[in-house]
C-alpha cells in the first residue's frame, strides 16, 4: 500500500465508510465532512431503514481509520473530548440546516491491515453499541 499522510488516510477512511454506508446499509449520504468551528462530523446520511415505520432518520457518522494499533485501535480514538466536539457540530448543523429529525450517532471504524486474508487489505468495524445507540434529538 503506497504511503498516506494523516489528512489523506483520514479522507480515504471516510470514502470507505461512506461506500459502505450506501452499499450495504442502504443509507443516503447527505453531508461529507461538515465542519464548524467547535467540531466536525465526518458523515451525515439518511436511514431508510425497515425498523423504522416508514420514518426516514438521520445518522451522524464518526468514521476513525488507522494503520496499525500501534497507537490504539479504532475505538481507542473515540475520546469523551472527540465526542463533545462531535455533538457540539451535530447542534451547530441542525441550528444552520433546521433539520430536526430524530437520529442516532453511529461509529465506523476502519482497520488497515497488511495481511493478504483481507480483501483489499483493510477491514470495517461499524455500529459500536455504545455509539449507535445515542439518540440525537
Amino acid at each position: 500500500m503506497f504511503f498516506m499522510d494523516s489528512s489523506q488516510l483520514g479522507h480515504f477512511g471516510e470514502e470507505l465508510a461512506s461506500q459502505y454506508l450506501e452499499c450495504v446499509k442502504g443509507w443516503r449520504i447527505i453531508g461529507k465532512r461538515v465542519r464548524f468551528y467547535r467540531g466536525e462530523i465526518d458523515l451525515i446520511a439518511e436511514d431508510f431503514g425497515e425498523g423504522l415505520g416508514g420514518q426516514v432518520e438521520l445518522r451522524f457518522v464518526e468514521v476513525k481509520c488507522r494503520r496499525s494499533t500501534k497507537f490504539g485501535g479504532v475505538v481507542e480514538g473515540l475520546t469523551a473530548q472527540k465526542l463533545t466536539r462531535i455533538w457540539r457540530a451535530i447542534c451547530e448543523w441542525r441550528k444552520t440546516s433546521g433539520d430536526f429529525r430524530s437520529g442516532k450517532v453511529w461509529f465506523v471504524g476502519v482497520s488497515l491491515r497488511s495481511t493478504s486474508d483481507v480483501a483489499g487489505g483493510y477491514g470495517l468495524d461499524h455500529g459500536t453499541t455504545e455509539i449507535e445507540e445515542w439518540e440525537v434529538g
